[in-house]
């Protein structure tokens, strides 16, 4: 069981949970304050509230709120006797694929940290997931979260660096509508309650370091938008490992005015800085201090004291691997941190301005010859981004950088870190934590050993905070909870005869280790099996008869090979996984080229291209089946392992075979192609049967053929978590391939590091797999979703809960095999 108070996190930030009485009754009006309550806004009293959720009557909810079509009404209600919006979905009756409710607004969230709200939902199962939208200019910003507590109070805190870019918004100055969505996860009715959004971390007064985001460069290079997005939120987090607040400032609409109440700004990956984000920069920079990574704009060079930046690959591999930081140079720095770099901008100091801190260094400590950083009065800069990729050093690496520049950091973050212990499992602070941790184990001597040791390391943080040595009350705090951490893992028990899988998606393994030594760290931490990525679309790590070989296959050798011959000697099973259809960023351009001739890519309704082989194409759909059933017929392999098998979305594919193919079911030339086939469109519903039989035809012979080749095979497929609607969207009816036997086993891709949503998928998954086992995909380390030992073994508990037999991790690579598996291994998987 999971402990009542167990929380959520979303990019490091947990969700407060409020307990209330199951007590609901909606209203019409309210007698008292009715100009405050008129239109959901209590400004006067709360100079941070956005909306408070109290409405006179219907009328003005219902002319705030706006719902989206087919979408039902709002209606102002009570909760335990407190004012709140009512939110039904309809999604039985009106077959929604959301529920989504607007509101316009004139708002300006351009220097806080990001936005909180209250949920309350009773019944949260039939959601798939919940979205806030905040629309801004031509685009939108949007956002992910789930309530984790039915029947209570949720508090969902999302920061600005967690929302994703849509479209091209005008900067976070300028936002115009609100829009909060429940998407539909089942056809079953639900509702919830909403009140008390406001703003949080508002720029010098919580957060005294804003984080320029590159929104420029992301609107005028689409192909930067994920990059940008990616350092800015690794900054973010990062951040907020160390309790430092930050707000997320966009530059498409920045002013020094702005920006002053910030100690420090921060350029996390900014490629294209406008020239007027540059001019305001050097204005603020007059006062305030600023921190670069990578690119570094013209006009903030001399301030910063650097000059050059001539952009240079790694000469040898790992020559930039480690950062070293030259004695007494950044007080309360680590000597060394890893920093796995591929190129940088050989940033040199101006004399007199600035002062190498950093000197960049390969793995063995050999000097490259460059500067990693580079400090002045007035800032810093790194000559590479900074990669989340160097665990407690890296973190202590970047607060001595941020402390160097604002030391009243050091004293907040200590503070903040001091309040914030003891979160772990989702306990509320430190004493909860101890009493729970001892309530899951009371009788094991380690366990109570281990909390004893985190109890005096808390003593001991408390003492050097309040004796005003920062460094070390961090240093004691983070080893404190670490105990805490690790006290909760050995109060875990195993259980047996569990299928314990890692998906691996490098065909090299896990960096830095060899396929033996990567297995058998596997085998001592009690897993079963490793699901490693041999091969894609269109490329194979191994001498393949069909597939083209990658260019390391020369040097490396055969993959399959190597990772089975460690897979026999430890005992663990081996699954090859196929990502079908694309093509893979490691496919030969010639042999692309080839495939773009022969009309074999998938194009998009408005006749796009993308590296992905057509399912509907004859020859594509044998490539596929052949080259799964090569793997089995050459290899002793334990299983074969379906991904991408699929479409890559609901736009796909409108090539010109597959307009030729499907007339050929339609029985009748599609003249408005493919109109015919689009929503509402006259062959829309066998348009959709027709894509989902093109890959359930690939599946069952694939099923077919590898099982006759090597009996006893496991066939088996990364799925999308939401059949009910995936079967529609890319074509993947992983329900049917379970009823009729084409698996024997199913791994949907559960990744979010909500339990409740997490919980709502795998139920439903349960009964979708009927008899076929069910592994569910945990994502310790996906795009979505990233957390830690504690989030991961709450999931593992779901797992066990509904009987699935097993569970795989995504993904095996440095981090988890140095960190996660050991602490899973004290317990929840031991052997």
């Amino acid at each position: 069981m999971l402990p009542r108070n167990a929380g959520i996190a979303f990019f490091g930030r947990r969700n407060m949970i409020l307990p209330v009485k199951p007590y609901i009754r909606w209203i019409s009006w309210i007698a008292w304050a009715p100009s405050l309550v008129a239109n959901g806004l209590l400004a006067a009293a709360d100079p941070s509230l956005i909306d408070s959720g109290h409405y006179a009557d219907s009328v003005a909810a219902q002319a705030a709120w706006r719902p989206m079509g087919g979408t039902a009404l709002v209606t102002p209600a009570e909760v335990d006797g407190q004012p709140a919006l009512r939110m039904p979905c309809n999604f039985a009756a009106a077959k929604l694929e959301r529920a989504s409710w607007d509101r316009q607004v004139s708002l300006d969230l351009a220097i806080c940290q990001g936005i909180q709200f209250e949920i309350f939902c009773r019944d949260a199962s039939p959601v798939s997931h919940f979205s806030l939208y905040l629309q801004s200019g031509q685009g939108w910003y949007h956002a992910s979260f789930f309530p984790a507590r039915p029947g209570e109070w949720n508090k969902i805190i999302l920061d600005k660096a967690a929302f994703h870019v849509e479209g091209r918004p005008a900067g976070w100055a300028g936002i115009q509508t609100i829009r909060l969505s429940a998407w539909c996860g089942k056809e079953q009715n639900t509702e919830l309650f909403f009140r008390h959004l406001r703003r949080t971390g508002v720029l010098g007064a919580d957060a005294l370091v804003a984080i320029l985001r590159n929104e420029a460069a992301a609107r005028a290079q689409p192909d930067e938008a994920k990059t940008v997005e990616q350092f800015c939120e690794s900054m973010a987090a990062m951040l907020n490992e160390l309790n430092i607040p930050a707000a997320i400032v966009s530059d498409l609409d920045v002013t020094a005015e702005k920006l002053r109440p910030a100690q420090l700004v921060i350029l996390p990956h900014n490629p294209q800085t406008p020239a007027k984000a540059a001019e305001e920069l050097v204005k603020y920079a007059a006062t305030g201090k600023v921190m670069a990574f990578y690119s570094v704009p013209e006009k903030l060079r001399p301030l910063l004291g650097v000059q050059g930046g001539r952009h240079i690959k790694e000469p040898a591999a790992g020559a930039f691997s480690q950062i070293l930081v030259l004695p007494g140079a950044l007080s309360g720095a680590p000597e060394r941190a890893s920093q796995h770099s591929w190129n940088i901008n050989a940033y040199q100091p101006i004399p007199g301005v600035g002062r190498v801190l950093a000197e960049w260094a390969d793995a063995d400590g050999k000097a490259a010859g460059h500067a990693a950083l580079i400090g002045s009065p007035r800032g810093m800069v790194m000559s590479h981004v900074l990669l989340n990729d160097g665990g407690a050093a890296k973190r202590r690496l970047l607060l001595a950088m941020v402390g160097s520049l604002a030391p009243e950091i050091w004293r907040r973050a200590a503070e903040n870190k001091l309040a914030r212990m003891g979160q772990v499992n989702g306990y509320e602070g430190f004493e909860a934590a101890l009493k729970g941790i001892h309530l899951l184990a009371p009788a094991n001597p380690v366990v109570k050993t281990t909390l004893a040791e985190a109890e005096r390391l808390r003593i001991a943080a408390q003492s050097a905070c309040q004796g005003g040595q920062h460094a070390e009350a961090l240093d004691h705090a983070a080893l404190a909870d670490r105990k805490l951490l690790e006290a909760f893992c050995r109060a875990q028990r195993p259980q047996p005869g569990e299928f314990r899988a890692f998906w691996c998606h490098s065909a090299f393994g896990v960096k830095g280790m060899t396929w033996d030594q990567a297995i058998k760290q596997l085998a001592d931490h009690g897993f079963t099996a490793i699901l490693p990525n041999m091969l894609w679309g269109g490329v194979a790590y191994y001498p393949s008869q069909l597939l083209p070989a990658a260019k390391e296959n020369a040097a490396k050798g055969d993959q399959i090979a190597e990772c089975l011959a460690a897979c026999r000697k430890y005992g663990v099973q081996m699954h090859v996984w196929k990502v079908n259809w694309n093509l893979g960023h490691a496919a030969p351009k010639e042999w692309m080229a080839q495939m773009q001739q022969a009309g074999r890519l998938q194009q998009d309704a408005k006749g796009k291209e993308e590296p992905w082989l057509c399912p509907s194409h004859p020859a594509n759909q044998k490539l596929e089946i052949d080259s799964m059933v090569e793997v089995a017929r050459l290899y002793a392999v334990d299983g074969i392992h379906f991904d991408y098998i699929r479409y890559p979305g609901s736009d796909h594919c409108f090539c010109p075979g597959c307009r030729a193919r499907f007339e050929k079911v339609a029985a009748k030339p599609l003249p408005q192609w493919p109109r015919e086939v689009l929503a509402k469109g006259e062959y829309r519903a066998r348009w959709l049967d027709w894509r989902r039989d093109n890959i359930t035809a690939v599946v069952k012979a694939v099923s077919e053929q590898a099982r006759r080749a090597r009996p006893g095979l496991k066939i088996s497929a990364a799925v999308f978590p939401r059949w009910a609607t995936d079967r529609d969207s890319v074509g993947q009816d992983w329900k049917l391939w379970c009823e009729k036997g084409y698996l024997d086993f199913v791994c949907p891709m559960d990744y979010t590091p909500h339990n409740a949503g997490f919980e709502n998928l795998v139920a439903q998954q349960a009964q979708w797999a009927g008899r076929t086992p069910v592994y569910p995909g945990i994502g310790v380390s996906a795009s979505s979703s990233k957390f830690g030992a504690d989030r991961a073994i709450e999931q593992i508990l779901i797992t066990r809960k509904y009987r699935t037999g097993g569970f795989t991790i995504f993904n095996y690579g440095a981090t988890e095999a140095g960190e996660l598996l050991p602490l899973l291994g004290l317990g929840v998987t031991a052997k």
